[in-house]
């Protein structure tokens, strides 16, 4: 009953604590840094739903790009990849 007791409270403490704010410390951690969201992405066929125009990691680099206000730059290969 006590490892019960003490794994619920674990578990609480982690998701209070876990979930806290964190968006004011990053602003602090890059004032006066530059920042460059690059990735590497292959939007084309996709097994399960066919043609897609932009795939997760392209959506997921937007995102970081424009919360962290940080340009974006999108990794691309000299040859396309075989179909």
């Amino acid at each position: 009953m006590k490892r019960i007791s003490l794994a619920l409270l674990l578990a609480i403490v982690f998701a209070v604590f876990g979930c806290a704010d964190t968006s004011a410390q990053t602003d602090q951690n890059l004032r006066g840094k530059k920042a460059l969201v690059a990735f590497f992405s292959r939007a084309d066929e996709n097994y399960d739903v066919g043609y897609v125009a932009k795939d997760n990691t392209q959506i997921l680099a937007q995102m970081i790009a424009a919360k962290i206000n940080a340009p974006l730059f999108h990794i691309q290969t000299i040859k396309p990849y075989p179909k």
